[in-house]
């Protein structure tokens, strides 16, 4: 009920005004590999600010979270043991449209990879040994944490999650 539009990179994007978020499942999603990629605009990044959070809705255990807090965009993979993070300065970008995007794999050897990109640029690579997630159903939020807070206040526009990995 909460959601409005605004002016977005293409056309019109969403405003998520600290209050309005979107939940739904990814049932049957390749949670082996994807990319997730979009643009956004925030106007305030020293809170900490969940942009979206994908997780398993039977054990409620985070796969993949993606948020702001401190001029920083954080990508963190965790399960219920263990916590990989890559992150970026985002500073320069207050104020106007910048794209995000992140491939990761997961594979049975325990090479996990993720890699975070800004603008197309590729910023840094994270590859764990540690653990890997479920294959069970999951679902993702946008603009706010499964605990509903640390909720977002930016535009998103041209969200994309895909079930492969794509070359940026």
């Amino acid at each position: 009920d909460n959601l409005t539009y605004t002016s977005g990179v293409f056309n019109n994007s969403i405003y998520l005004n600290k209050s309005a978020y979107v939940e739904f499942s990814l049932k049957g999603f390749n949670n082996q590999e994807g990319l997730i990629e979009f643009w956004i605009n925030h106007t305030d990044i020293t809170s900490k600010q969940t942009i979206l959070e994908i997780y398993d809705n039977l054990t409620n255990d985070t796969s993949i979270k993606i948020e702001i807090e401190d001029n920083t965009l954080k990508l963190i993979a965790s399960n219920n043991t263990y916590t990989s993070e890559v992150s970026v300065d985002v500073t320069n970008y207050t104020g106007e449209f910048y794209h995000t995007a992140l491939t990761y794999l997961f594979n049975s050897s325990g090479n996990n990879s993720f890699i975070l990109y800004l603008n197309g640029e590729f910023i840094n690579e994270t590859i764990d040994t540690s653990y890997n997630i479920s294959n069970s159903d999951k679902n993702i939020i946008i603009g706010m944490s499964k605990f509903m807070n640390e909720s977002l206040n930016a535009s998103i526009d041209e969200l994309r999650i895909t079930k492969s990995r794509e070359k940026i």
